[in-house]
């Protein structure tokens, strides 16, 4: 009987796409989430690191359904929505305030006083936008004249993945291959970022096996 040897591909599916990246955070949600906090060098207490409902509530009939990648509520008062984008679009910075909006109002309740609410979005590019010069670009609100935060509701980050791959950068270490295995289609390429990082080696392990499944494939 004629035996046909098994060819083991190099090639694997990047975690940056949408149905990749929940797949993976469904599983891993802890470690994802205190990586992605000591990324952003954010100073939070978690005490939850469940997913919630990403379809944001509507209010009136005629409202636009809108559907986040992922949010966490990881206390009491703060929200950590990470969005996944992967084409370029010229709304895309205000289709994502939008989720920020939409997730304050969906935590305030009617005849009530209004919830000390902060959200704080993480936005994984796979292309960079034309005004973000670093691999890691803050946005909150400030005040123009003397540079101070003005509100503490929402921070936004943006982390561009293609200036991950460049000499210059102002994230640690460990962020960089992360971000650089976020786009990675190469199995041998990610073991050699993860090193001896456990949450790292999760990820080299994780994208591995989804890609060696054929069901994925599809």
């Amino acid at each position: 009987m004629l035996k046909y040897p098994i060819v083991i591909s190099n090639n694997i599916i990047p975690l940056v796409y949408d149905r990749e990246f929940k797949s993976f955070a469904s599983i891993y949600s802890k470690e994802l989430v205190d990586f992605i906090i000591s990324l952003c060098e954010l100073n939070i207490e978690c005490n939850n690191y469940n997913l919630i409902n990403n379809e944001i509530t509507t209010f009136y009939e005629d409202d636009k359904l809108m559907v986040t990648d992922l949010v966490y509520q990881l206390n009491d008062k703060i929200f950590l929505n990470i969005e996944l984008n992967t084409s370029k679009s010229k709304y895309l910075m205000y289709k994502n305030l939008l989720y920020i909006y939409k997730i304050l109002l969906s935590n305030q309740n009617k005849g009530k006083k209004y919830k000390d609410v902060t959200i704080i979005q993480v936005n994984f590019d796979l292309y960079s936008f034309k005004d973000m010069d670093k691999v890691k670009n803050v946005i909150k609100v400030m005040n123009k004249d003397n540079l101070k935060e003005y509100l503490n509701t929402f921070t936004i980050f943006h982390l561009e993945l293609d200036k991950a791959w460049n000499n210059e950068y102002n994230v640690s270490e460990e962020g960089i291959r992360f971000l650089r295995m976020l786009s990675s289609r190469s199995k041998i390429l990610n073991k050699y970022l993860a090193r001896d990082n456990l949450f790292l080696k999760k990820v080299a392990k994780f994208m591995e096996e989804y890609s060696n499944s054929s069901d994925n494939l599809l």
